[in-house]
This record gives structure tokens, sequence and C-alpha cells, in this order.
């Protein structure tokens, strides 16, 4: 979608910048000793610190700052993270709801908004789409964390990714509609939504493959992730020149640069990619959210409660009729069935978030209705985050989604002290050999070390006897890694002369049939506990 001018890119100064980010860094800091999502409590932080104005409050957040600065990096990194085999499985219920979920979401919230607020149906149908999207990056992380079935997690994160795309691109034609630049009918609301749509995707398409191509020659990791960055925030821009959506060209571009970095990359500047951008994620979540609480006025959001109450319920009405729509969508299969417990969390899951702000913040200033859309529109988003983000920990336990958090987190604390115990025994060989202590001394400290190793593995192999799960997922992840690295093995010996380009090319295709089997055949087990 076109990025509308709204002057200076963003009123975040560098003053303001180090205060922000020293209060992520204090939130992150509190969160170890408080079970709260980190988002969740950054909003509450950017609220009471707009509440006491210790920091400037309001007209931080620009549609500019949103649009061009958080929105790609945010975008690209969920995509290229995005497992295609695994998206393979729930491809039927995430088109659905984030096509038809949406324009359900749209309908319904803009037509009871529209009623209690007494506003015209389009500003309605405005604000509908402007919170039909999901943006449920606390979940995500939330649901890590709690070791929920990987199928499900990459369910709600592809959704979310497609909804936005689709929601931008929706908004793009009813904003006009609003405006009177253009008049309704199906047949323009569906060509300009199809222009958006489409025309995002194959920019967003050309960029990645012209950005994998070259990648696949070099192995520079500084020079790719300069390459990575072009591509998030290039695809954005190129397709704000052409006017279609931009948000569908970075979700384009990463997947298909996410798909490609196995054949293109190194493990080395794999590992420095992916750090790259999961810092960069971070850094913009932590200031986006802040930010979010920052720019409420509570006292205005009162003011509208009403709409923004309904608003919130209707919403949560629609993502249920969604999604059980959606669970009928997906079959019966055991590869590609929605579990009714899985369900009850995207209903629940389904938090709005950054991107409705965006939307809201870019309608133009002589939109008469553009105040009160922006409060209703914050409110919902508000609400959400707080009155949702809070209780989908509790959900997922009482559906019994959780398999087993104490366990994970037993056996990372286990590797994480033999890797260590491996190191210090390495360390004092080397000592040993250069003569800083006694063989002797060397031999003692080892036999200590080694003692302590033994328990430690003891432990583990324990926990893979106790938890047939932990056992199975551990088998995936070494069988898999060791597909990869043949896959690897034969892209050099292809570049190295010692196999010809198609004997290369079969091979690849063997390994990549066996890991989409291996995939399915995890993704089948997960989905059956």
């Amino acid at each position: 979608m076109s990025v509308p001018e709204t002057g200076p890119l963003t009123a975040l100064q560098p003053e303001l910048l180090l205060e922000l980010l020293l209060v992520a860094l204090g939130v992150a800091l509190l969160i170890r000793r408080i079970k709260l999502p980190y988002t969740i409590a950054l909003v509450l932080a950017g609220l009471a610190l707009g509440a006491i104005e210790v920091l400037p409050h309001g007209r931080i957040l620009t549609p500019d700052l949103i649009f061009l600065v958080f929105l790609p990096p945010l975008l690209f990194e969920a995509a290229i993270h995005l497992p295609l085999r695994i998206l393979s499985t729930v491809w039927k219920p995430v088109a659905f709801m984030a096509t038809i979920g949406v324009a359900i979401a749209t309908v319904l919230t803009g037509y009871a908004v529209a009623w209690v607020a007494v506003i015209p149906l389009t500003a309605g149908l405005l604000f509908g789409v402007m919170v039909a999207a999901t943006d449920p990056v606390s979940v995500i992380a939330l649901l890590k964390e709690m070791r929920v079935n990987r199928r499900l997690s990459v369910l709600i994160e592809a959704e979310s990714l497609f909804n936005d795309g689709f929601a931008a691109a929706l908004y793009h034609v009813l904003l006009a509609i609003a405006l009177g630049t253009a008049q309704f009918s199906l047949t323009h609301l569906g060509y300009d939504l199809g222009k958006e749509v489409l025309g995002g995707v194959l920019v967003g398409l050309a960029i990645g493959y012209a950005v994998s191509a070259i990648m696949e020659r070099i192995d520079d990791h500084l020079l790719e992730i300069t390459l990575t960055t072009i591509a998030a925030w290039g695809s954005f821009a190129l397709s704000d020149r052409l006017h279609v959506s931009g948000v569908m060209a970075v979700i384009a571009a990463g997947v298909v640069i996410g798909r490609s970095e196995m054949h293109s990359m190194s493990p080395t500047t794999r590992a420095a990619v992916r750090s790259f951008w999961d810092y960069i994620t971070f850094l913009v979540n932590s200031l986006l959210f802040v930010m979010i609480g920052l720019e409420v006025t509570i006292p205005k959001l009162v003011g509208h409660w009403r709409a923004i109450l309904l608003g919130f319920l209707v919403l949560v009405l629609a993502r249920g009729i969604s999604v059980l729509i959606a669970g009928l969508v997906a079959g019966r299969s055991r590869r590609e069935r929605v579990p009714a417990s899985w369900q009850g969390l995207l209903v629940w899951g389904g938090l709005r978030g950054s991107l409705g702000m965006a939307l809201v913040l870019a309608i133009p200033p002589e939109f008469a209705l553009r105040e009160q859309l922006v409060h209703m529109t914050f409110g919902v988003v508000v609400v959400s985050l707080l009155l949702q983000g809070l209780t989908v920990g509790p959900l997922v336990k009482a559906l019994g989604l959780s398999v087993g958090r104490s366990v994970s987190q037993e056996y990372g604390r286990l590797t994480a002290m033999l890797i260590g115990k491996r190191m210090a025994s390495e360390e004092l060989d080397r000592l040993a050999h250069q003569g800083a202590i006694s063989p002797a001394l060397a031999a003692t400290l080892n036999e200590e070390t080694r003692t302590d190793m033994d328990r430690i593995e003891a432990r583990i192999e324990q926990l893979h006897l106790e938890d047939e799960e932990l056992s199975a997922e551990q088998r995936h992840q070494a069988v898999t890694r060791m597909l990869y690295a043949e896959r690897l093995g034969v892209d050099e010996a292809m570049r190295s002369g010692i196999l010809s380009e198609e004997a290369a090319k079969e091979m690849r295709d063997a390994l990549e049939t066996r890991l989409e089997e291996l995939e399915i055949a995890h993704t089948e087990s997960a989905t059956d506990e």
C-alpha cells in the first residue's frame, strides 16, 4: 500500500531513543523475576510513564515510522523463519483466516461500531479492517517457551503474517472509498484488492529471488546481512513507489530468502544473519510497544469506551466464527486437522497490535473522523494486548497444550552444564600442554570434571527415557541437521567440480524428499499428542 506523505520521518530524537531503550532494558530485567510477557510489560511501562509524563506523551508514533522503519523488519524476520514444510500442513486454515476471516471481522465489526458510535458505515468498515489483522508477537514467544506443538505455532504465526498483508491491502481500498476518491462496487473492490496483493507479491518474489541469486555466489556474512537488509526495506520502498502492497512484498521476499538460505549460506553465515535479525526484531519490538503505551491517552479512550468494548467483543465473536469454519476447511486427516483445543487458543490468541495502529495513523488529517478512529483503534489494541495477552498463558495450560515445559527447561540446563564441563576439560588440557599447570593437577581436575560429566549425561539419558516426546524431538533435530549437512556437502562438491550440476540436482532433490518426509512424519506425530 502507498504510505501517505506525513512530513518528517519521525519525532524520535536520539535522546528519546536512548530513554526508550533504557526503559526496554529495565523491563527486560524486571520480567526475569515476574511472570509477564515481555511485550505486555512494555505496554504497561509505556502507559505508566505516559500517565506521570516522565517521557513525551503522544505524537511519537507516525505512519512513516511504523511503515518504513518498524514493520519491514518485523514482517521480514517472521517470514524468513517460516518453515514451509510445516506450513504445507496448515495452509488451508491459514488461507481462509487470512482472507475470508479478515473480511468477516471487517464487516461484523464495521457494522456494529457504525451503529453504536453513530458514524457512517464506510468509517465503520475502515475501523473494522484496521483492527481485523492479528499481531500475536507476545503469544508466539510464550508458545515457544511453553513448548507448544510446533505446527500450532506455525499456524498462528503464518496466519498473522498473511492476514497483515490482506488487511493492509483491503484498508487501502476502503480508505479510498471513505475519502470519496473511489466508488464502492464489488468489481472495483476486487480489482483494486487483487492489484494490491498480487502486485506486492510479484515485487517481493522478484527481489527475493534476485537477492538469493547473489547470495549463492558469495560467502561473506557482512555482505549477506546487507543484502537481506536491502531486501526487507527495499521491497517495501519499491512497492510503495509502484502503489502496491508493501506488506505483501516484504513477506514474499522473506519467504523466498528463508527458503533458499539453506542452499546459499554456509552454517556460519546463516547463524550470523539470523542473529542479526533476531536482534533487530527485539530492538524494534522493544521500542514499538513502549511507544504504544506512551501514545495512548486514557481519558480520551474512556470517552469512546462503548465503541472500544463493542469492537473488541465483536472481533472475538468474528474470530470464533472464522476459526470454527477454518477448522472444517482444514479437513480431518491427521496431517491437516485443527483440534478443538487448538481452535480455542486461535480464538483467544488473536491479539491486535502494531499494524492497526500504523493503518489508523496513516489516515489523512483531512478525514473528519480521523481522531475518533485513532482513539477507538488504540483502545481496541490496548484492551486486546492486556486482556488477551495476560490470559493466554493460563489458557494454554487449561487446554492442555503445554507439553512439558519443566522437562524442557531441565534438559536445556543440563545440556548447557555439559557443554561447560567439556569446555573446562579442554581448557585444562591446553593449560597442561603449555606448562601453566602440572600434569598431575590437570589429571586430578579432569577426573573430577569427568565424574560431573558422567552424572549429567546419566540425568540427560534418564530424561530421554522419561519423556518420549523429548527424545523424539532430539532425534528429529539431529537427523534434520544431518540431512542439511549432506546437502551443503553436495553443493560444495558441485562447486569444486567433483559433481556435475545435473548429478548435484538429483542428489539435492532426493535429500529434499527425505527432509519433507521427515517433517511430515514429525508433524503427524506431534499432532497426535
